[in-house]
């Protein structure tokens, strides 16, 4: 596996390519941005407007709920921080698609994401794109009732910023960053969250940190990056409903038992690089790897997932005149173990294996106020799940989804 891993990774580097820092750094997710011209309803949300609406150390889903019609989110210990969630259109986050960079972020298994492993995260963020719907083709997780792809701060502008904060129910968050700004070709930023809370609702308190760091080199023709972020964070489970009763009683009850906790680690990585010397032809390939890893415990039984995820994504876009062409394809290798322990003794052991190929083909045509669009993708996805015994069950599905679509520009 690794060797297969390797192999890939190196192939794909091989046919990337990369282009001018002030002209390419804006649009180093092309081929994922929806825009005016996609019948799709989106709303997109920049950093400026993102500091204005909240604290930017809080979880993203409060500030999408803020931003977009149709979505809702909400917590586990009534804080922004800590377990959250986030609903479009009446459906949750394994329904929704999202990306870093256009990179998969869910979980491929469960198609979660939790922001409770990387506290903070949001303050590496400097644009947000929301659609809703289908939408147009993207890479992971299938985009049922919505997409949202996040994009990291950029280097090349130099800054520095240090904020403490502090808040009710033992509420406090810090949070460092410093951007270096073009160093000749080079640029780099470090950024480090920290946030802690002992919740609204009683024995719901969260702790952890998240640390984030890129360096990207800058010349003409060539941009090249790299970038990933190590996040950690210990909570209390406070994931039970409450009855009518009991909270006339205590609106502050949590049911679930104060032993009741669990401790999660996200590490992330990812090189990046783009091209545009063909005229009207812009490339871009990722290769990336993402690890879940922790563990919860339910009075005295103990449950421990560890996920791992390794792909890789190339891209072609060209324009010419009203035309617009995008070709993709992206694969995805992962791994999902999971164990239970119950009074120090195994309940069960057992891996999923998890792979998939995506490619598509997506154009559209501009004609006055009118915008023609036609999308076409190719999915195929395989499921291996191994219990502890060595027994093995394997599902293969493929999947065609054209979609066509017509935009009028009033």
């Amino acid at each position: 596996m690794r060797i297969k891993l390797f192999l890939i990774f190196y192939l794909f580097s091989c046919c990337i390519f990369s282009q001018n820092a002030m002209e390419l750094d804006s649009i180093q997710v092309v081929g994922f941005r929806s825009s005016k011209l996609d019948p799709v309803p989106f709303t997109t949300i920049e950093s400026d407007s993102i500091r204005r609406i909240t604290n930017s150390n809080s979880d993203p889903f409060f500030t999408i709920s803020k931003s977009v019609p149709n979505s809702l989110s909400q917590s586990d210990n009534g804080t922004q921080y800590g377990y959250s969630y986030l609903r479009i259109r009446g459906m949750d986050q394994t329904r929704i698609n999202f990306t870093l960079n256009g990179i998969p972020m869910n979980e491929m298994e469960d198609q979660g994401i939790y922001f409770s492993n990387m506290p903070g995260f949001y303050n590496s963020i400097s644009r947000m794109d929301v659609s809703r719907g289908i939408g147009i083709s993207k890479y992971g997780s299938t985009s049922v009732v919505g997409s949202i792809n996040m994009e990291t701060k950029s280097p090349i502008s130099k800054e520095m910023i240090a904020q403490m904060g502090f808040g009710s129910f033992g509420t406090s968050s810090t949070y460092l960053d410093y951007s270096s700004g073009l160093l000749g070709k080079f640029a780099f930023s470090s950024s480090m969250s920290y946030l802690q809370t002992n919740g609204f609702r009683e024995n719901s308190g969260s702790d952890g940190h998240t640390y984030f760091g890129q360096v990207g080199h800058f010349s003409r023709g060539n941009i090249i990056k790299l970038l990933g972020f190590i996040g950690e964070s210990k909570n209390q489970l406070s994931y039970i409903p409450i009855d009518r009763e009991s909270l006339s009683q205590n609106y502050r009850i949590n049911l679930n038992h104060y032993s009741d906790k669990d401790r999660f680690a996200q590490r992330f990585s990812s090189i990046n690089w783009i091209n545009s010397t063909i005229n009207n032809t812009i490339f871009s390939s990722s290769i990336y790897f993402n690890n879940v890893d922790g563990k919860y415990s339910v009075i005295n039984d103990e449950y421990g997932i560890v996920s791992y995820q390794g792909g890789g994504m190339s891209n072609v876009l060209w324009r010419r005149g009203p035309w617009n062409v995008n070709i993709g394809l992206n694969f995805n290798l992962y791994q999902r173990n999971h164990r239970m322990v119950s009074l120090d003794t195994t309940r069960y052991s057992n891996i999923g294996n998890k792979n998939d190929l995506i490619s598509y083909v997506r154009m559209s045509y501009a004609l006055g106020n009118y915008s023609l669009f036609g999308d076409i993708q190719h999915r195929g996805v395989s499921f291996k799940y191994i219990d502890e015994n060595g027994s093995s069950v394997c599902y293969r599905w493929k999947f065609f989804n054209p979609k066509i679509g017509i935009s009028i520009l009033l």
